[in-house]
């Protein structure tokens, strides 16, 4: 009685095996065979309609007692129901979820039961044997056994019979019909007497077994058949395994040649192989293996040899689709989107480049101090070597090779004087056997230290070695976090930041939480990309969640961001924080600092002041955002197109000054070295100038000169001040009020003064109103330059062209003054008739919008540049720009037109 129990579980799980190795081999659901009796969707069916469900749609015929051990293991409710669900889910399981040991493979297929057979031990290996046979034969075919049967399986049962199963079979022709009989043994399903063809089909195809047979071949020691799975081949060539047969050297090198050339080994084969067999014969072999790899790598007769014997038969044939194999899949594994957690043995860095040949030691010697003399050449000459090459090499491909006479043909080229000896030896160094071509990036690498061609990775240490010490990681700088969380409040308040939209994206559930990489792509977004990993560590174990491992407290950041805003005194404190990275220098430097920096900026005044360069432009090229800031190389740039040398000191106390964490600030560094008096004389009028002016012009304005200058505008504009006026007079009496006046002149862009608007007001008051200004006579004055009104009525009236007074007749000069313009016209006239100079082209450069005047540092360049500027002192240069002296939109300006005419007519 006690063994009673023991034995209905034992048949229980019989039959569980026996449902789920139908369920799997036929690849059916289960679940919706019996969904059609459960139209409640309870999950519950009857035991009656549970045994229909089984024999129907399974084949497979229990017996009573089977039955009741099913349906009473899946009764749950004890209602004399069948809980179907847990019997689908326990048919349907692929593996165990909670047990994950890194064998899933092996659970999904210990769930895939074979049928009972009554084979022994000795037939299971003999039709195991077959099977693999079968394996190789169908995987290198890409023949479907599931598809070889189903147009005798019209409902899907995986089931066949024994005449169909041995009709279809599909081969190979190795297999004897004896052996097709025990394969028949082996998957006849003793209730049916069917075939189960599905089954047959899952033991080809299993992915444990997919690793195909590659083996056969005979080991260079005794001779013995071994078999060499997928597996066993890569790791066989593994880029990372050390080398220990003469044949795994040969295979090596063979297998990098492939790879490097892209070469297809298969192709060289298949030829001979006419049943598609995957062997040939050893003279067939040979032949496609000189064809494949002899230009790529020089092969002797005995390693052929030797790869031949590696792959024999025992009749003496070869198997080359194992050969191609290994070729094909040394840095790839075959159907890697079957097995996706593979790890892949990629060749190391370097592994696959030319590598230079090997000479005797003597050679080896003289080449070494060859080298050396070269290396010397290249560094005190500065040369770039590779352009001069890699012109050379754009033939068919980038092959990184020159040939030997365009090899010495550069070195000729760059001045390279190296003997028909030497340059034997380098040639035979750096020489690729297969082609004779020079590999110049192994050449230039040796002899410039700059160069980095190719870099070579050590294998990895096997096993039973000793790795040696890692050296620790040295310990992250203390940060400052109350310093660093002010400085990102500042950078938020500046730039109004909404800091948390940038955060709410990675957390969906408002938890408040955020792992650390998320939290570091918010930091990225707020504008903070470049945090040390010190700062943005000390920022993660502030705000860690102790709940959470590597989750950050993203909301708690964002009070803390947020405080610095409710006090107006700490705004006021963030508006006052000193650029980051500044330092005050005037404090912290040293004495020989100062007085270096000192000596530096004096010294580069006085060349810009001499040399009368622009130096703002030259930054503001780099500035493209115009935020005042460069880096420190673009400051070196600068100073090197400007011809400002400076000594490597000087730079580096230069860069201290004037530099912070956006950069180094140019607009203080020009403040420094820009004279005052050029911007003046750039940008306005000189005191003595506008001095003069003011004392050519009274104080008071006349209304003839202002209603001159109003008519020289109009006139030059072509507008009518009408339009301007009319749209305020909307009862068309021809009055206007004096605030709509004032509005329409500036509308109309005349740049009056204030005492010139209330001059026009005191002259065109109305009569009739006296808050009014009578506009329409205003304009008829002022349009009386184009025609004269009513002329209809004149016919006989004599009308007169307005001409615009030149404005040169404004700039008076006392007679003393004249004297000396007159003087220092006259030495320029003698020295441009003498020379035969045009004045006008030089202007012109200046001058791109073609307005006839240029600045006065534009004016004072070009005569430097002509050397006139020598001729005369720098009060008569004033007093010239203050003859010619021209007002262009608020700007003064020197009319150079008018001067290079005056020049002309002093030379006559």
């Amino acid at each position: 009685k006690k063994g009673a129990p023991m034995a209905t579980d034992v048949l229980q799980l019989d039959v569980e095996d026996r449902l789920r190795a139908a369920v799997k081999s036929r690849s059916i659901r289960v679940s919706e065979f019996f969904k059609d009796y459960d139209t409640l969707r309870s999950g519950f069916i009857t035991r009656t309609q549970f045994q229909r469900s089984l024999d129907l749609h399974l084949g497979i015929h229990l017996t009573d007692e089977e039955c009741m051990l099913l349906a009473g293991q899946y009764d749950t409710r004890h209602d004399g129901t069948v809980n179907y669900v847990a019997f689908c889910n326990n048919m349907e399981k692929a593996f165990v979820p909670s047990v994950v040991d890194g064998k899933l493979l092996l659970q999904m297929h210990s769930t895939t039961l074979s049928p009972p057979s009554t084979l022994n031990p000795d037939e299971r290996q003999l039709t195991d044997d077959i099977i693999k046979k079968c394996r190789e034969y169908y995987q290198y075919h890409g023949i479907s056994v599931k598809a070889c049967y189903a147009d005798f399986d019209r409902h899907n049962r995986g089931f066949v019979s024994t005449n169909q199963f041995r009709r279809s079979f599909p081969g190979p022709v190795e297999v004897t019909p004896l052996q097709v009989t025990m394969l028949i043994k082996r998957y006849l399903d003793s209730g049916s007497g069917l075939c189960n063809y599905l089954q047959f089909h899952a033991d080809v195809t299993r992915v444990g077994g997919a690793q195909t047979s590659v083996g056969g071949a005979q080991t260079m020691g005794g001779g013995a058949q071994t078999t060499r799975s997928t597996e066993e081949s890569t790791t066989l060539l593994s880029p990372t395994k050390l080398k220990t047969t003469p044949e795994e050297t040969i295979l090596c090198k063979i297998r990098d040649a492939v790879y490097k050339n892209g070469i297809r080994t298969t192709e060289f084969f298949k030829d001979h192989d006419k049943l598609h067999s995957g062997i040939i014969t050893e003279s067939q072999f040979t032949c496609g293996l000189t064809l494949c790899c002899g230009q790529a790598i020089h092969l002797s007769r005995e390693e052929i040899g030797r790869v031949v014997e590696y792959f024999k038969t025992p009749d003496g044939r070869v198997r080359y689709n194992q050969f191609c194999h290994f070729m094909e899949n040394a840095y790839n594994v075959p159907e890697l989107e079957k097995t996706p957690t593979q790890n892949v043995e990629r060749p190391l860095k370097g592994h696959l480049h030319k590598t230079v040949n090997s000479l005797n030691q003597e050679w080896e010697g003289r080449l070494s101090c060859v080298l050396d003399e070269l290396k010397l050449e290249i560094s005190r000459r500065r040369l770039l070597l590779y352009p001069y090459f890699k012109d050379f090499d754009k033939g068919k491909g980038y092959t990184r090779g020159v040939t030997r006479s365009q090899f010495e043909r550069i070195l000729h080229f760059l001045g390279l004087r190296v003997s028909q000896e030497d340059l034997q030896l380098i040639v035979a160094k750096f020489e690729d056997p297969s082609n004779g071509d020079v590999c110049y990036p192994a050449f230039i690498q040796a002899i410039d230290e700059l160069y980095v061609g190719q870099v070579m990775e050590k294998e990895e240490i096997q096993e039973g070695s000793t790795a040696p010490p890692t050296e620790p990681h040295p310990p992250m700088d203390p940060v400052d976090l109350a310093g660093l969380m002010v400085r990102l409040q500042q950078h938020v308040f500046l730039k109004r930041i909404r800091v948390a939209e940038l955060f709410e994206d990675f957390d969906p559930l408002r938890s408040g939480t955020i792992t650390a990489a998320r939290f570091r792509r918010g930091m990225a977004s707020l504008g903070q990309p470049y945090l040390t990993d010190a700062q943005f560590t000390a920022l993660c174990d502030h705000y860690a969640d102790p709940h959470l491992k590597e989750h950050i407290r993203w909301k708690a950041f964002l009070e803390d961001i947020d405080k610095g805003f409710a006090n107006a005194d700490h705004q006021d404190h963030l508006l006052q924080l000193p650029p980051l990275g500044a330092t005050d220098f005037a404090t912290m430097a040293t004495t020989p600092e100062k007085s270096l920096l000192d000596g530096a900026l004096f010294r580069l005044k006085e060349r810009v002041r001499q040399k009368r360069v622009l130096v703002k432009p030259c930054f503001q090229d780099f500035d493209r955002h115009h935020i005042g800031y460069v880096t420190s190389s673009q400051f070196g740039q600068c100073l090197g197109y400007l011809e400002l040398p400076v000594s490597k000191e000087e730079g580096e106390v230069l860069r201290k000054a004037f530099s912070d964490a956006r950069g180094f600030n140019y607009l203080r560094f020009l403040d420094h070295v820009e004279c005052m008096e050029e911007r003046e004389v750039a940008t306005h009028p000189s005191g003595e100038q506008r001095k003069e002016v003011s004392m050519a012009m009274p104080t008071t304005p006349n209304i003839n000169d202002v209603m001159t200058s109003i008519k020289t505008k109009v006139a030059r504009r072509r507008v009518s001040l009408q339009e301007f006026m009319r749209d305020y007079d909307k009862f068309k009496c021809g009055r206007i009020p004096v605030t709509a006046f004032r509005r329409a002149l500036d509308l109309a862009g005349l740049g009056l003064t204030t005492k010139e608007v209330v001059l026009l007001e005191e002259s065109y008051c109305s009569l009739s109103d006296p808050g009014h200004v009578d506009y329409v006579s205003f304009c008829d004055e002022v349009e009386s330059i184009f025609t004269t009104k009513q002329l209809e009525k004149m016919p006989t009236a004599h009308v007169t062209q307005y001409l615009i007074p030149n404005e040169l007749e404004g700039n008076v000069l006392s007679q003393e003054e004249e004297t000396r313009v007159n003087g220092a016209m006259g030495k320029m006239a003698e020295v441009v008739k003498a020379r035969r100079i045009q004045l006008t082209p030089l202007f012109q450069d200046y001058d791109r919008v073609n307005i006839g005047s240029v600045s006065a540092s534009q004016f004072r360049r070009v005569l430097s540049e002509l050397q006139l500027e020598s001729l005369i002192d720098p009060l008569e240069l004033q007093l010239v720009c203050q003859k010619f002296y021209v007002n262009v939109g608020g700007r003064a300006d020197v009319n150079y037109i008018a001067f290079c005419q005056a020049v002309e007519k002093w030379s006559v």
